[in-house]
């Protein structure tokens, strides 16, 4: 079997065109694990590693934004289910946000011993679980409706802070006083 098995995976996700690159890395010597990167518009660079241990399969994903590591943050939920439904149990998932992820180093970094030889279907039905799930049109229907609920908040809020601003400005000319005394009705 050879060491390392690349593959590039064409995929729609949302409106967008993009390509998936999944490394499966068989090692005797240090782990097996399987590396994902892609990049779309919704979360940004995302990286995912998935390695079996003796107890089930540890996962990290990282984003390049904090958005896009908390909406799948919040869906962990579903990738464990899928992940159930490819009979590969989990043991950790973790998710964490990296402005300056760099997608071609993260797939060849090597890491430090897991578990020797690891099984290579595990790794195949982990990836295939990661793929379905940030594919999942559900879940990027959200993070849209999120990003723009956001903008829409932070434009009002503009508004806002200019027209208070701008009666600010009016407020700081100094009013004329009058030394006649009113009128008595």
């Amino acid at each position: 079997m050879a060491k390392e098995e690349n593959y590039e995976i064409p995929a729609k996700i949302g409106n967008t065109l993009t390509s998936i690159n999944l490394k499966i890395i068989h090692n005797r010597d240090l782990e097996s694990k399987a590396a994902i990167t892609l990049e779309t518009e919704a979360f940004g660079k995302v990286a995912a590693e998935f390695k079996v241990t003796g107890k089930g399969v540890e996962g990290l994903c990282i984003c390049s934004s904090e958005e896009g590591a908390a909406l799948l943050r919040e869906g962990k939920e579903l990738l464990e289910n899928m992940l159930l439904e490819e009979n590969v149990p989990t043991k950790n998932m973790y998710f964490a946000a990296n402005e300056t992820l760099n997608l071609a180093e993260f797939s060849t970094k090597q890491s430090q011993g897991r578990q020797e030889g690891a099984d290579a279907g595990v790794l195949y039905k982990s990836a295939k679980a990661f793929i379905g799930y940030v594919t999942e049109p559900d879940l990027i229907d959200c993070y849209i409706y999120e990003v723009n609920s956001v903008y829409k908040r932070y434009k009002f809020l503009m508004e806002q802070a200019a027209r208070i601003a701008l009666l600010h400005e009016e407020d700081t000319e100094p009013a004329e006083l009058s030394t006649e005394t009113p009128a008595a009705s």
